[in-house]
């Protein structure tokens, strides 16, 4: 499955993180690419900790301005972040992230899915807090 175009690509880091904590960024254009960005972003800047708080944070607020706060999920996030720092490297740009991590652009799905079961990501408890997973621990964990 190929990435379609991406008009993010272009904007510098801080201006598309800050059109995310302003809730100005058209929902439209807030792709599975950049979510990634957003996570890798935040995973540089904070660490995985404070990644995984800000980003809670800010993908809550951003959901919530723009009408939709049901498409928050505390855990999917938390098993995002953990994908993402799973596959970072000292040094290397997001580009190159993603090129050295086709299955997060491929099958990110997939990849939240060795974690937790699909029935558990249905649940409300799932959706409202970070639970634990039922299948692998995160990479942090371990």
């Amino acid at each position: 499955m190929a990435l379609r175009l991406d008009r993010m690509a272009g904007m510098d880091d801080a201006t598309f993180l800050q059109s995310l904590r302003d809730a100005t960024l058209p929902l439209v254009d807030f792709s599975h690419r950049s979510h990634l960005r957003l996570t890798w972003l935040l995973l540089r800047r904070h660490g995985y900790d404070g990644a995984l708080a800000e980003c809670c944070s800010l993908l809550r607020g951003y959901t919530c301005a723009a009408g939709l706060p049901e498409m928050f999920h505390h855990s999917l996030t938390a098993a995002g972040v953990d994908r993402v720092y799973a596959g970072m490297k000292p040094g290397q740009d997001f580009d190159a992230f993603l090129a050295d991590n086709p299955e997060l652009v491929q099958d990110f799905l997939g990849q939240v899915h060795r974690h937790y079961s699909p029935e558990l990501l249905d649940t409300r408890q799932a959706r409202e807090a970070i639970l634990p997973p039922d299948r692998a621990p995160f990479a942090r964990a371990s």
